[in-house]
């Protein structure tokens, strides 16, 4: 299953249908799977999106209330309380078998805390390369009409308090995605590594 966007399922929708749309695609996804023996879910393309639909996704892949990360913003010199993260089964059917994530450097954002989340299962195993270390959500702001920046205040912490922030997530087992071999031989070793993995 590749996942390339968290917020692009449906052109000019608002967050609670484009959640509404991921959800009734991911139910089916994975109740159509639930006899196979893993699943890989790709999101090294993924550059984020929405963590609230990302963790939605992620609530088919649990099977009770979990921990799955911790936020913390920052305000000038203040910070918020730290605030430790939830998700709860959803869907009708839960997938709990082995899961691979596929990651690149090229995933950020809301595939990172995607990827965060799916890390705290015992029966997820992370491959490819580290994600690219950018989780925050940014806050922006206009200074004119024709001028605007985005700033990131947001710390992100896993569920046993490890900050990832500019170094990525350290995967289980190190790929290179796209790498010249591969390109040249036409194939996949992310894929490849991901298949081994569920079938031993």
């Amino acid at each position: 299953m590749e996942i390339n966007s968290f917020d692009n399922f449906k052109k000019k929708a608002n967050l609670a249908d484009l959640i509404k749309s991921s959800s009734n695609a991911i139910d089916e996804i994975v109740n159509d799977m639930r006899d196979t023996v893993g699943i890989i879910i790709d999101v090294r393309r993924n550059t984020g999106g929405s963590s609230e639909m990302a963790l939605d996704i992620v609530s088919r892949f649990i099977d009770t209330r979990t921990h799955v990360y911790s936020l913390q913003e920052k305000f000038g010199n203040t910070r918020t309380p730290l605030k430790k993260v939830y998700v709860k089964p959803q869907g009708n059917t839960q997938y709990i078998k082995p899961v691979v994530v596929l990651t690149s450097n090229t995933s950020f954002s809301a595939a990172e805390t995607f990827t965060l989340a799916m890390k705290s299962r015992s029966n997820v195993t992370i491959i490819g390369e580290e994600t690219n270390g950018g989780f925050s959500a940014p806050v922006s702001s206009r200074v004119t009409g024709e001028i605007a920046f985005e700033i990131s205040n947001q710390i992100v912490l896993s569920a046993d308090g490890k900050w990832y922030e500019h170094q990525g997530i350290p995967v289980d087992m190190k790929v290179a995605f796209a790498s010249k071999q591969d390109r040249q031989a036409k194939k996949d070793s992310g894929i490849d590594s991901a298949i081994k993995e569920l079938l031993k």
